[in-house]
């Protein structure tokens, strides 16, 4: 059977999408092929930006060394 116009540009969609979401396009590389499926740049843009990626970490920030409102010793260990 087969494929609607239709199906086939929500398969692609998808897939662009989905690749994004992975990590195998970057931010501009999805946008525009989004955009060669007839979506508005602004709204793609947003869309992907809203979109939780598999591969980005969150990495907690530590103080700086020699920043005088660290909590934590960082300085050389004394032996007598």
């Amino acid at each position: 059977m087969k494929k609607s116009k239709s199906e086939i540009y929500l398969e692609a969609s998808l897939d662009s999408v989905s690749s994004y979401i992975r990590g195998e396009l970057n931010l501009e590389e999805a946008v525009e092929r989004l955009e060669q499926l007839g979506h508005n740049k602004k709204s793609a843009i947003k869309v992907l930006k809203d979109t939780h990626r598999n591969n980005v970490f969150s990495f907690q920030t530590k103080s700086r060394l020699g920043d005088s409102t660290s909590e934590e010793d960082v300085g050389d260990e004394q032996t007598d």
